[in-house]
């Protein structure tokens, strides 16, 4: 039973105590709230190092209930008070909670997942100039939630997800009315 449940199993006789998150069809269940409890796919994985030597590792996972980049004109009053007419691009996101793992050398490290649209992730796997760009609007969503400064030098290890088992995660599911 052990060895199931570090391969990310649920054994049979436990399976009763499994949330079911999704629904007959496999969909994701939205919940009142707007909410949905989602295993992202895996995508590919960020090493970096905190301000204190730390080995961090990100995984960039991606689902289709996330948004697709989006880009939006700025509106005439900006576009006035700043004297610009440039476009903004919008590029929706979700971070988990820090968690323990170790490296190959069964060092300590901590792990971050981040859940992007598939498109992004897509791009990202394809295009260097972009995933340092996905990189970089990570590290500093980071420094915003968690106040750690990572640093901007990093390598993308021969992986596709940093951990045993991909970790669900609560995204915000309802599309907001676009006017």
């Amino acid at each position: 039973m052990y060895e199931e449940i570090k391969q990310g199993k649920m054994p049979e006789r436990l399976s009763h105590l499994q949330e079911n998150f999704n629904d007959a069809d496999g969909n994701p269940i939205i919940d009142d709230e707007g909410g949905a409890v989602i295993q992202p796919n895996q995508g590919f994985v960020i090493k970096t190092k905190d301000s204190t030597g730390q080995k961090i590792f990100i995984n960039m996972t991606y689902h289709d209930l996330v948004d697709k980049i989006e880009e939006k004109s700025v509106t005439a009053e900006d576009a006035a008070k700043y004297g610009t007419s440039e476009r903004g691009v919008r590029i929706p996101l979700s971070l988990g909670a820090v968690r323990e793992d170790n490296d190959k050398k069964g060092e300590p490290v901590q792990v971050m997942d981040f859940i992007f649209a598939t498109d992004t992730i897509k791009l990202a796997q394809k295009d260097a100039s972009f995933r340092q760009q996905i990189a970089e609007l990570a590290f500093t969503y980071i420094k915003q939630k968690f106040d750690k400064d990572l640093d901007y030098r990093f390598t993308v290890p021969k992986m596709k997800y940093k951990g045993s088992t991909v970790q669900y995660q609560r995204i915000k599911a309802k599309k907001a009315p676009k006017i």
